[in-house]
């Protein structure tokens, strides 16, 4: 079996480069949306039609639909990442490096690691 290879793009998360890298990828953002099924197992489920239409637009159009909305959830996570990056750093002696994103070099995905 062969390892998959992924291209580095060295990037700020949430920048505009970054959202353009991610436009028509399937990220671990989505992954939830990816595995949405019906409880009754017809059709599909809205999140994953939603998803799939618009990973299509953003491939046919070459750039990122995604807003750059942050809700406070969103916000208290990014404003408490450095704090959970030290707790972690310190609880297992590994060191944490950032990482803009991750892009499959044959499949349409990515994923922003650190």
């Amino acid at each position: 079996m062969i390892a998959p290879t992924f291209t580095v793009h060295d990037v700020e998360q949430r920048s505009e480069a970054w959202r353009t890298l991610r436009a028509g990828r399937v990220t671990g953002s989505v992954a939830a949306d990816v595995c949405a099924t019906l409880k009754s197992g017809k059709g599909e489920a809205a999140g994953r039609r939603n998803l799939r239409v618009k990973l299509a637009l953003e491939r046919i159009c070459g750039r990122p639909l995604e807003s750059d909305f942050q809700s406070a959830a969103m916000l208290t996570g990014i404003e408490r990442e450095p704090l959970a990056i030290a707790a972690y750093e310190q609880a297992t002696g590994q060191s944490v490096k950032a990482c803009g994103f991750l892009a499959h070099e044959t499949l349409l995905i990515g994923s922003s690691p650190d």
